[in-house]
């Protein structure tokens, strides 16, 4: 298995382990009923601590389109460099720490951690099209 799949695979296991932590959560916070009909009415406020893991579910999946698709590309054309092997792995990477960083509430690491994400992005793009 290519590094970049490694890491697309590593990242799929990160975002549903994020997503499963969030989900238990709000089943903390509401109860199975609420899971359970059909989430009409908000319920009351929920902690902090929820309300990150909702935007850490969103920031992931709002990235990872794009990083899924940049690794799709570059096994179909074949493309494996240094900048995909790279890319590919600070992207899996930054998306393992984001979740820890955003759920501790350190802010600033927090931007820096995402915005490398996105850097890894724009690399494994001028990896493939350089290619």
């Amino acid at each position: 298995m290519s590094t970049e799949m490694l890491s697309l695979l590593t990242f799929a296991m990160t975002s549903l382990i994020i997503l499963l932590i969030q989900a238990t959560f709000g089943l903390k916070a509401y109860g199975i009923g609420y899971f359970m009909g059909n989430r009409d009415t908000l319920p009351e406020q929920e902690s902090v601590l929820a309300q990150r893991f909702k935007r850490i579910v969103s920031n992931t999946m709002e990235t990872g389109y794009i990083f899924v698709a940049l690794i799709l590309v570059a096994a179909q054309v074949g493309v494996s460099n240094e900048l995909t092997v790279w890319g590919a792995m600070v992207f899996a990477g930054s998306r393992i720490v984001y979740p820890l960083i955003y759920a501790a509430g350190i802010p600033v690491a927090r931007t820096i951690v995402w915005d490398t994400g996105i850097v890894a992005l724009f690399v494994i793009f001028t990896g493939i099209v350089t290619a």
